[in-house]
């Protein structure tokens, strides 16, 4: 993760809607959450996809990458096809993020009071 700090560093001044950037990793760092952090401060427009790699990588630190940077995480076994994974997340690389969204629940006059929102699921 150094080299993504470095690359952070680097286009500080400049990160733009279009910027992504892509972390393959075995999630092996002492303080995930440092990383995670970093992510957050810097990528305020770009977007960060993560892979994590074999069995033990952190899920902390792959699902926190792509959550703090707008992007998706994915995991690979070393059973797996790694070129997949890769296609796979270049390929939703590719669609466009959602910012900003907002969702209006709205009842009718007349709505049973156990009707529940769709966050709630469906065993409420």
């Amino acid at each position: 993760l150094r080299a993504l700090r470095k690359d952070f560093q680097k286009y500080r001044l400049r990160v733009i809607a279009s910027d992504k950037f892509f972390v393959l990793t075995d999630g092996h760092v002492s303080r995930p959450q440092d990383s995670v952090n970093m992510v957050k401060d810097n990528t305020k427009n770009g977007r960060v996809f993560s892979l994590g790699i074999g069995e033990d990588a952190s899920r902390v630190l792959v699902n926190g990458l792509a959550r703090a940077g707008n992007g998706t995480a994915l995991f690979v076994t070393l059973a797996e096809d790694l070129k997949d994974k890769v296609m796979e997340l270049l390929t939703m690389s590719l669609l466009p993020g959602l910012s900003d969204v907002t969702l209006d629940w709205l009842f009718r006059l007349g709505t049973p009071e156990n009707h529940c929102s769709p966050f709630q699921g469906k065993n409420r």
